[in-house]
This record gives C-alpha cells, structure tokens and sequence, in this order.
C-alpha cells in the first residue's frame, strides 16, 4: 500500500486549527466518527501500541462529507489495533488528536438495598480504562429504550435547554469517583411501584479538553427485570422478591406459547415444556441425575426408589422426598394443586394428598407407590397419556387442561431474551405473527373480537391471542 502522507500547509493562509474529532468509536471493523465543521478531510491513524501520529501510522483518509457522521472500514474484528484521528483544515493544518472511545457500560445492573441514609435504587456500572484521560465522567440516563444515536441527535438539538428522549427530560450525572479497575457506577432512587416495568436506558460518558465521548453500548434494565433475574441466578433477597410481590399480580407479558399462539399472561411461566425443563434440572440437583428428558417407565422406577415398606405409604420415596424438601416444596406445590384441580381419576388426588401429608392418606390401605401420579405428572410435561398399568390424567384429548396453568404457576418466573414488562391497563400495539406461522394468517381472536397485527388493545387480564388463518 502506498505511503500516505499529510497535505504541506498553505503557508500563504492565517492557519486556521481544528478542534478534535468526536465520538469516536470502533466495533465490528468499522470505524466511526462525528463530523467536524470546517474540516476538509480526515487522516485514520493505526498502532499496536500507543498512538504518536507520525505519518508512519496514517492508513487512511476520509474526504469532507455533509453527513453528521461518518465511518472508515478497517477490516479489524478482532479490535487488535489503537486508532486515532485528525482533521485536515483548509489551511492544511492537522487538528486536535482525538483516539478510539474505550468508555463502556457494564451489562447488566443490580438492586441497591436500602440502608437508614440511602433507599432502594437500580445500580448502573461503567467502566473506564485508567488509560483514558478525562476531565469529567458519568451518566446520561435515558427513561424508556433509545439509540446512541438518538441521544447524541437530542444533546445537539436541545429543547428548552433540555435534552428530551422519548418525551422525556434526559438526566446528565456527573460521578466525581472511580474505582482502581476503572469501575464507576450511579444509583437511581425513587422509583414508584408503578415505575417497577419502566425501562432506562443508560450510557456512560466522559469528557475531555470540552470535548464529550459516549459509550458505544448502553444498559437498558427496568427494576423489575434485575429482580426476576436475580431469582432466575438463585441470587434473589428480601428486596427483590419484594419487589416482584408487589407489581406480580399487575404485571403482564406476551409470549408464544406451547400451541403456537400468542398468550398474555404473568410473570410466571406457564410453557409446560419450559417447566418441564425447570422439573429435570431440579430433580437432577437433588438425586444427582443427568436426564435432560424424562421416559415414563423410568421416571417411575427412579421416582418410587426408597418408598417405606407397606402399600399405605408413599413416604421415603424420591417422589415424596422432592415435593417436601426444603428447596422445592414451595417451588412445586402449586403444580400438585393444579394437578389436583384437573384430576378425574381420583387415585392422582388421593396420591397427592398422601404426598402433602406424612405420605398416607385417610384410611386408604394401598396408594399404588404413586403410580396414577407420577404418570400424570409425565403426561402433563409431555402432551401425552401414558399409564402404567392404572390410569393418570389425560394431556391428549384435554389439550384445555394446559389453560389453567396460569392460575398456579407461581414460582418459576420467565426466562426472557427481552423483559418486555406491560401493566395492567396499558394499551400495547398487537405484534405480527411469527414469521413461521405468518402464512395465509388472517387475524386474531381475542375473546370472540377480531383483531389485526398493530391494532391497540388494552391489556386487563391473562389472555390468549388465537391465530386465524384464510
């Protein structure tokens, strides 16, 4: 590749000196920059190492461009490179050096506890390297989701002498502290119940000789997200499950159910595949088994393994010792009332009474080591009516049983790529279908109403969204 080289000054012009470029950031070998009035062109700057900004380390030049940003394609996935940038004036006089932003939030945020000084807040972190020299640092914090893009068009474009997102007045926190690693964090307090669904979004900034850089990534959390996903880690406190007692019956999400449609429901999940998945890893805790899936047969045979003798018991069995240990009998006793709601063949509930109990029931002189229970159980997780040599409840031609599995699940809270919180009340626009179920799709059936893809309907209560097709 030729050697680039920096044009000679026009010795006959006042020179005129440009300011450094803004906001520089480099992610996924593209290089990008904020465009700088009056520079005629951009001079791109490589190095392993630290820059100097010799003309050695020039790999490239942008020309002038009337976009408000601007970009350089360098090849570099693996960030293996420094970069670094300087304006050409038209006097041809190098500007202000300014090197890639390295400034980035921390994924994720966790919940302050209160304390008798400082009450319950959502902590965001951002890391800066010590490397980055900087006259000020902190937040911009975001109410709702946003682009950085966005932001930085809101920050140039002041309303009022606000920065308005989302209708919103953006909150700019400078942090005057930052740890040894370069850590630094803000804690957002005051947050009403009815805020608990409400996401924030929040990017770290730092500014240097009056120019501002902003991370590239933001942390886009609600309250209620970081507490369902503490007790999703094991990690929950009195603090967050206090939280998600008190929005839980308020709260709602659309989901794609089991039966391919769309479903309103809580915060809890009602997927009989993904609380069948919960079920194994469980069982698999407590009995140091390896099963990803259940087989009948065997899930009996392991299920009834330590049963007491005599046909009146069920206790010391694994099916008794997991629905009364420590760690699971709140977790699971919902799904033996619901089991118990549906029951029509009355040795499952007789069964699940025994395992409520001491492991007998009444005067009844042979429970069946738990058979009809078991199975049912079995059937419940995979569609299915399989016995074993009884009866058990029927999951094929009572598809209607899996309905009411909203009104029990309480315990296992949904696994979400996106924690889309919505409240009772709230009006939402209807999604489209999937796109593997959007052919020949006509409408949906919400009750006995029509609806169509973007429609506005008011959430009030768990809903199922039937899919209609021509």
């Amino acid at each position: 590749m030729a050697r680039l080289l920096v044009l000679p000054p026009l010795k006959s012009m006042e020179p005129i000196l440009l300011d450094g470029v803004s906001n520089i950031l480099h992610e996924n070998g593209v290089l990008t920059f904020d465009r700088l009035d009056g520079a005629k062109q951009y001079y791109i700057y490589r190095s392993q190492t630290s820059l100097t900004y010799s003309q050695s380390e020039i790999v490239g030049v942008v020309g002038r461009s009337n976009d408000l940003s601007l970009s350089y394609n360098t090849g570099d996935i693996q960030n293996q490179y420094v970069y670094g940038i300087r304006a050409l004036s038209y006097t041809n006089h190098l500007g202000s050096t300014t090197v890639t932003n390295d400034i980035s939030m921390i994924e994720g945020a966790s919940i302050r506890l209160a304390t008798e000084s400082s009450g319950q807040g959502l902590r965001f972190y951002a890391n800066k390297p010590q490397s980055v020299l900087s006259d000020t640092h902190g937040f911009y914090i975001v109410y709702g989701e946003t682009t950085r893009q966005d932001l930085l068009d809101a920050i140039n474009n002041p309303i009022n002498n606000e920065i308005i997102v989302n209708q919103k007045k953006v909150f700019k926190v400078e942090v005057p502290d930052v740890e040894v690693d370069g850590t630094y964090s803000v804690v957002i307090t005051g947050i009403p119940s009815i805020g608990y669904t409400q996401k924030i979004s929040v990017y770290a900034y730092y500014t240097n000789n009056q120019q501002t850089y902003i991370s590239s990534n933001a942390s886009i959390r609600s309250l209620l997200e970081v507490a369902v996903r503490m007790e999703n880690l094991d990690q929950g406190v009195t603090q967050s499950k206090d939280i998600i007692n008190e929005v839980k019956d308020s709260t709602k999400h659309i989901v794609r159910n089991a039966f391919n449609a769309y479903e309103i429901t809580g915060i809890f999940e009602t997927n009989h595949n993904l609380i069948k998945a919960e079920f194994i890893k469980d069982w698999n805790t407590l009995f140091q088994t390896n099963w990803t899936e259940l087989n009948a047969q065997d899930f009996y045979n392991h299920a009834i393994v330590g049963k007491l003798s005599g046909a009146e018991t069920l206790a010391g069995s694994r099916l008794y010792q997991f629905f009364n240990h420590t760690n699971y009998q709140l977790k699971w006793a919902w799904l033996l009332d619901y089991l118990l709601s549906i029951d029509g063949t009355v040795w499952t509930s007789r069964q699940i009474e025994a395992i409520k109990l001491d492991g007998t029931f009444e005067s009844y002189t042979n429970l069946y080591s738990g058979n009809h229970l078991i199975y049912s159980i079995y059937n419940f997780f995979y569609e299915s009516h399989v016995v074993g040599g009884y009866t058990a409840i029927n999951f094929v031609t009572n598809k209607q049983f899996y309905d009411t599995v909203v009104n029990f699940s309480n315990s296992i809270y949904l696994k979400l790529d996106n924690y889309d919180f919505l409240s009772v009340g709230q009006s939402i626009k209807l999604p489209n279908p999937p796109a593997d179920l959007s052919a020949n799709f006509s409408h949906y059936l919400i009750g006995s109403t029509t609806y169509y893809p973007w429609d506005n309907y008011v959430v009030t209560s768990n809903t199922k969204i039937k899919f209609m097709y021509q």
